[in-house]
């Protein structure tokens, strides 16, 4: 989908912070930064493959609040109804402050994630970096 990804939404993937609410304290996300323990453990351990997806904004184009409302209504029903587990999240902008829904989800493996990405509408995902280096990565579609 994105042969051409811009290089500033590339940047702006790499700038977000992505928050897991995740009991009284929120588990803070960076692409290139390492997974924290706290995520491993929520998901079951290390190796339970997991994604950080949303359905707002398809392609990377704003949407207004009442569409982006009914896309990530749609995104968590179709992953209840495949039996994922989610948490919801948020990402922050650091260019402009913006803020989008998000969820985490397991087990996913990096072949169904893109799958729900693509089927979402989306230019990339927030996932576990593919060389297995420990770190947060960011996949394209």
């Amino acid at each position: 989908m994105s042969e051409a990804l811009k290089p500033s939404l590339f940047q702006e993937f790499r700038e977000t912070t992505y928050w897991i609410l995740e009991g009284s304290e929120p588990i803070s996300l960076r692409v290139g930064q390492p997974v924290p323990p706290r995520l491993v453990q929520v998901v079951g351990g290390p190796g339970v493959p997991w994604a950080v997806l949303t359905s707002c904004n398809p392609l990377a184009q704003a949407q207004d609040t009442g569409t982006n409302q009914k896309l990530f209504a749609a995104m968590r029903q179709d992953l209840r109804d495949r039996g994922l587990n989610q948490l919801a999240g948020v990402g922050v902008g650091a260019t402009y402050g913006w803020l989008e829904p998000m969820m985490l989800v397991w087990p996913l493996v990096f072949s169904e994630a893109m799958a729900l990405a693509l089927e979402y509408r989306q230019v990339g995902w927030v996932c576990p970096d593919i060389g297995d280096s420990g770190l947060i990565g960011i996949a394209m579609t």
